[in-house]
């Protein structure tokens, strides 16, 4: 009778763990730990598992969004936050892009989370004023894969080079790219992410920098080919007083995107957790403050998963 009781009560225990256990072990790519994908990616993840206890999300570094990307397709990332160009190249397999008649239709998006500008960082007295003037200069164009390095690649064009001919380019993530550029290593660097960006604020305490700007006619000419960027001024002093000048530059989003895979439940508690509980993704990383209804779905790159058009229909963003 005792012992029959003791089994009795160990399949319980069992049945009582498992029950408890979370349900979805999600693993979201970020970015570099100097950026914001990271930080913010973490700060996301704490909520969204608080929030459900179905759901086990881990925010994990990474090469950010090229490499993101391709981590969801090759089954190492059920989620993301990668760039909304970025997105629309894999989705659609644009040419002259990172996936270049390799189009890859398993992914959705959730929303947009936040703008991010295309700096370019240079030493205030330095002789660059431009991006044509970086011929022939040691720039850091971001990490291989990343959605920096495409960015550059689209600036390098809209000036009418070619940066692995016509510069010294070197392919690094924001925290080493921010140490080469105070060590001398380096005469820019390319940063894209939001305003303020860890890796620059690092760099503007010791060293007085500039921001190189983009003529309004050369954003026009961008924006004509890839409609999703935008115009964006970075403020003067955004990254403390040794930037005293505002920037005018172009922006991209930052969005979440998931894998086809992820069923619809789950995407949508993820999508309800983002903006019903932003007081308390802000509380972890001030993005969260960017995240909002009214602009959540502009633009994006690759069509919405089911479960955030649940959520949206729910909150009359979607008819």
């Amino acid at each position: 009778m005792k012992r029959t009781l003791l089994i009795g009560l160990v399949v319980i225990m069992s049945l009582t763990m498992i029950a408890s256990a979370a349900k979805y072990d999600l693993t979201m790519g970020t970015g570099g730990v100097a950026g914001t994908y990271f930080p913010f990616g973490g700060a996301i993840a704490g909520v969204i598992n608080a929030s459900n206890p179905d759901i086990n999300m881990n925010a994990v570094s990474s090469g950010a969004s090229v490499a993101n990307l391709n981590g969801i397709k090759n089954g190492d990332f059920d989620l993301a936050i990668v760039q909304n160009d970025t997105t629309f190249f894999m989705y659609n397999g644009t040419e002259g892009s990172n996936f270049a008649g390799a189009a890859f239709k398993g992914i959705s998006t959730v929303c947009n989370l936040y703008p991010e500008a295309v700096h370019v960082i240079v030493r205030y007295d330095s002789a660059i004023k431009s991006i044509a003037d970086l011929k022939g200069k040691k720039v850091s164009v971001g990490a291989s894969g990343s959605g920096t390095e495409v960015n550059a690649r689209q600036l390098f064009e809209l000036y009418g080079m070619d940066y692995k001919k016509d510069c010294q380019p070197e392919y690094l993530d924001f925290a080493t790219s921010a140490a080469k550029f105070k060590d001398g290593g380096l005469d820019a660097f390319f940063v894209t992410g939001g305003i303020p960006t860890a890796a620059i604020t690092e760099t503007a305490i010791t060293h007085k920098i500039r921001i190189l700007g983009i003529e309004d006619a050369k954003i026009k000419q961008l924006q004509a080919k890839y409609p999703f960027f935008a115009g964006v001024t970075v403020p003067a002093k955004a990254y403390g007083a040794n930037q005293p000048d505002a920037t005018k530059t172009v922006a991209i989003m930052a969005v979440m995107v998931v894998s086809n895979e992820l069923p619809e439940n789950v995407v949508y508690a993820i999508t309800k957790t983002l903006f019903e509980k932003k007081a308390d993704i802000t509380k972890g990383h001030a993005k969260g403050a960017s995240i909002d209804l009214e602009t959540a779905i502009d633009g994006l790159g690759a069509p919405l998963h089911p479960g955030a058009v649940k959520y949206y229909k729910e909150v009359g963003i979607i008819k």
